[in-house]
């Protein structure tokens, strides 16, 4: 499947309530996003509350603790939301015991960065879960990205 003339689907990632995830790549540039369709919310009502001047500013911020918005558009009549695509695991996988307080600690603090970085711009995020931040340690250290 072809989205938006340019995105080619590699992969279905999930589907949740609202939207579906797909992996997808740009033909353009080789580069792969994860590409998020609204396809059960009404893009009338979506664009009431979420205009074209917010969207564009969402795509400006840029934080390390942060996974990039790239960009928003239409297909088939839904509105869809480009991202950069981040693999890793999620915070649900983490098991916690004493052993890795270090790490969770590192996670915790970067998380309190992304979201500073979020309110800094007036932006709330609104469906914080363990589902939406990943995490990979590389060399030893975590990073973290906060997504959706």
């Amino acid at each position: 499947m072809i989205i938006d003339t340019h995105y080619k689907v590699i992969k279905k990632l999930g589907e949740g309530l609202w939207a579906s995830v797909y992996i997808v790549k740009d033909l353009r540039t080789n580069n792969q996003y994860a590409l998020k369709i609204y396809q059960n919310l009404d893009p009338i009502s979506l664009y009431e509350g979420f205009s074209a001047e917010k969207m564009h500013h969402i795509t400006k911020i840029q934080h390390e603790n942060l996974v990039r918005v790239v960009d928003f558009g239409n297909f088939e009549g839904s509105v869809y939301q480009l991202s950069d695509y981040y693999e890793g695991r999620t915070l649900n996988e983490l098991k916690f015991n004493k052993g890795n307080i270090d790490l969770l600690y590192d996670l915790l603090v970067q998380i309190c960065y992304g979201l500073n970085a979020l309110h800094n711009q007036n932006i709330v995020h609104q469906d914080l879960k363990p589902g939406n931040i990943v995490y990979n340690i590389t060399d030893g250290k975590p990073l973290v990205k906060i997504m959706d």
